[in-house]
């Protein structure tokens, strides 16, 4: 009935043009609706688009804590889009928030946006945080090619860890291997 009303001929187009032409409060509803089937049929993704269009704020961020590691394997532009609309409104959920947004923003090249996510995880209290954050700036610098400023930015990294961090050390021996050092990467791995 809706699409006789207006000249409408394919998907986008109805994607496009319908939601101008119901009230706010029933497209939440039918959002609300959608986020709850999505729910059922184990879609992540989808899930995730309807809650943040039904307003549903605090599930997508309890969704993307708990599920965004396995969404993120996935990442593509419209996944981006959906990790950085979700608020990041409590502090329960916003280390895990930020690492998917740090994680999805480095796999679609948002070079500029997962730098700015990883500051925001060095400027932690958490020194689990804290030291994503400087592995995700290392790994984004050395995506960059800017190998030794992604060195710098690791191995600043190991006054934060007891110990070894096996990962960080493997990364800092990448950025060797890059810059042409290998046999220096030897004798840290």
């Amino acid at each position: 009935i809706v699409c006789s009303a207006i000249d409408i001929t394919d998907k986008k187009e109805i994607k496009d043009n319908l939601p101008a032409l119901i009230d706010p409060a029933q497209l939440s509803d039918f959002h609300s609706h959608a986020a709850d089937y999505w729910l059922r049929e184990g879609d992540r993704r989808e899930r995730l688009y309807h809650l943040l269009r039904a307003g549903r704020d605090k599930e997508a961020e309890m969704l993307l804590a708990s599920h965004g590691s396995q969404m993120s394997l996935s990442s593509d532009r419209d996944l981006f889009d959906l990790v950085m609309a979700v608020p990041c409104q409590h502090n329960r959920y916003g280390p895990r928030i930020r690492e998917v947004r740090g994680t999805v923003a480095r796999s679609v090249a948002e070079h500029l946006v997962a730098l700015k996510v990883s500051e925001e995880q060095i400027a932690s209290d958490d020194i689990d945080e804290r030291l994503k954050g400087i592995k995700l700036k290392g790994g984004v610098l050395a995506d960059r090619q800017e190998f030794p400023e992604a060195y710098k930015a690791l191995v600043s990294g190991r006054d934060s860890v007891t110990g070894v961090d096996m990962d960080l050390e493997c990364a800092i021996a990448e950025v060797l291997i890059a810059q042409g050092k290998a046999d220096e990467a030897k004798g840290l791995i």
